[in-house]
């Protein structure tokens, strides 16, 4: 019977209302409805990714729906550009749809009960059901049972070793965790198919870079070796210096690029020059000679040049209160090795991502980064870490176009294009 309310409400195309949580909900939206859970406390890099997927599902879906509507529980907004208008009548909010990419949110309350949980599925009937980093089986149980497609990200390895977690995971049809533990066996979670994939995270934007400055730069340089400090806090500098110190006593002709925010540059240069240090001022010289030991580096609207440049990179902020500075999917997307400390501030999933996958040098204080770097200036080292970087920046763009996929061949069952006229 529930099952026939579903495809009822599916199929009719005139939108049904139901009570739920004691009030009337919004009517069911015409087109593709995809429900997204996502934490309250989610990532910025997952906000971003949800938005990217949002603009891309529209498109994709286009030859089907006329309008994609994003069913938003848990995360109250999806960006500043959001503006939820509210419906006074039912508690639920919703943002209209835009020409730019005909797509509409709904945010609204999540189940918190099976008895909700069967309103729930039944009023929206979503064509796509999306968990970000939880599995609430009770709402993914329902999908299951009434053929709706569905898939959870982000989720923690962890679960997957866990007796509890591994029978939550068994209504879901796809599971994408960034590692599967070789002890988890994927024949314990029922029919969910685990894939290795994410984090759930939008493409890193790269910062500009001038190839042919980069070719010039890179002959005038002649095969010297350099490694990149990348906007280190006031406290990291003093840090930064010594490991350079001591990597240039066993590299020779080493160059450090210091990238420094402007208001660091007049004191940095000044404690700089009262240790005898040579140094050379990109703004003022232009390009390092071979005596600079040290080339000074006002802002980041060069930051792409140098990231292309140098095979190893320190991420500022990271070993900070504050966290990093700079999303590190970047330059790990650029090719440069990377150093950083625990913080990763407002990108820490994407820190984390390159930590746990061998993408980054963990450093759990300053006085550890010298090794760090004198470690990682061997070329087989950095090289290894640098492409599983690439490797890690790249998945979130692989998972989108994963879940696109997913969530259009549903669409596409849902909302059959019709026949074309004979």
């Amino acid at each position: 019977m529930f099952r026939s309310i579903f495809q009822r409400l599916r199929n009719d195309g005139q939108p049904k209302r139901l009570a739920f949580l004691g009030a009337t909900p919004a009517e069911r939206p015409t087109g593709a409805v995809i429900w997204v859970h996502a934490p309250k406390n989610a990532s910025t890099a997952q906000i971003a990714a949800l938005n990217d997927l949002r603009a891309a599902l529209a498109d994709a879906a286009s030859d089907n729906v006329d309008q994609v509507t994003l069913l938003l529980t848990g995360l109250e907004r999806l960006g500043e550009r959001d503006a939820p208008v509210p419906d006074v009548s039912s508690g639920d909010t919703s943002d209209g749809p835009t020409a730019a990419n005909s797509t509409c949110i709904i945010y609204t309350a999540a189940p918190r009960s099976l008895r909700e949980a069967k309103r729930f599925v039944a009023h929206w009937a979503p064509d796509f059901a999306l968990w970000i980093g939880h599995a609430d089986p009770i709402p993914a149980r329902f999908c299951a049972d009434l053929g709706i497609p569905n898939a959870l990200v982000d989720l923690d390895a962890s679960a997957l070793k866990e007796r509890t977690s591994r029978t939550n995971l068994s209504s879901f049809d796809h599971v994408f965790t960034t590692e599967i533990p070789e002890s988890a066996s994927t024949r314990t979670i029922g029919p969910a198919h685990v894939h290795r994939g994410g984090p759930m995270a939008p493409d890193p934007v790269l910062p500009k870079c001038n190839e042919g400055e980069a070719e010039y730069l890179a002959s005038h340089l002649q095969g010297r070796p350099l490694w990149l400090a990348a906007c280190p806090s006031d406290s990291e500098i003093a840090d930064v210096i010594a490991a350079h110190a001591a990597a240039c006593q066993q590299v020779h002709r080493l160059l450090l690029i210091l990238v420094l925010q402007t208001e660091q540059i007049a004191p940095q240069l000044e404690i700089l020059r009262r240790a005898n240090w040579q140094l050379r001022q990109r703004d003022i010289e232009g390009d390092p000679d071979p005596t600079c030991q040290i080339f000074v580096v006002d802002g980041i609207d060069e930051l792409g040049l140098w990231y292309r440049l140098a095979p190893l990179t320190f991420l500022g902020g990271g070993l900070s209160d504050t966290g990093l500075a700079l999303d590190p999917m970047a330059p790990a997307a650029m090719g440069t090795a990377l150093i950083s400390g625990p913080n990763g501030g407002a990108w820490q999933s994407q820190l984390t991502a390159l930590l746990h996958n061998g993408a980054a040098r963990y450093v759990s204080r300053g006085s550890h980064l010298t090794r760090a770097v004198t470690d990682l200036l061997g070329p087989d080292q950095a090289a290894l870490l640098a492409r599983n970087g690439w490797d890690i920046a790249t998945q979130g763009a692989l998972l989108q176009n994963e879940l696109v996929a997913l969530i259009l061949s549903a669409v596409q069952q849902a909302h059959p294009q019709p026949p074309a006229p004979a």
